[in-house]
């Protein structure tokens, strides 16, 4: 069966176009441009201290060590590093450049395959992101960003 036998024969996936995102995709912008902002802020002393981006990547980057002997700031956190890393960013270029790919791709999958299964593709791929760099990195630095369900939602 080829493209066009498909789409005529399922044409309730046809994308729609709209340019306002959708419940699931609207609460990923705004809980991580609030996270980065908030972050951004207290970079410039404006709110809390300079301290907290440096606590926020403490407790919820992911760090590849904590799968090995490191010991966690909490007992979950090596469960929960695989969530919370989505959420922080290294800055406002970082955080934009992700949310734009988030907004042009959520658009067309979740006209696919509807939200509940854009949510669980965005999550899982975000897991298997951090799951890829555990396995592919021996770097002592922290991973950030949501790059990695990204670029599971492209793959989709």
């Amino acid at each position: 069966m080829n493209r066009q036998d498909e789409t005529a024969i399922r044409p309730d996936r046809q994308p729609e176009w709209s340019w306002w995102p959708s419940p699931v995709v609207l609460f990923i912008l705004i809980l991580t441009c609030a996270i980065e902002l908030t972050l951004q802020a207290a970079d410039m002393g404006a709110v809390g201290t300079t301290r907290w981006r440096s606590l926020a990547y403490q407790y919820g980057a992911f760090w590849s060590g904590l799968l090995d002997n490191w010991r966690p700031n909490y007992t979950a956190q090596p469960w929960a590093m695989f969530i919370t890393y989505q959420g922080l960013h290294t800055g406002l270029s970082h955080l934009l450049g992700n949310m734009l790919v988030l907004v042009l791709v959520a658009r067309i999958l979740i006209a696919r395959v509807g939200p509940a299964w854009f949510t669980a593709i965005y999550v899982i791929s975000g897991i298997g992101g951090g799951l890829g760099y555990a396995l592919l990195s021996d770097n002592a630095q922290p991973m950030v960003g949501a790059s990695g369900a990204l670029f599971g939602l492209v793959g989709a």
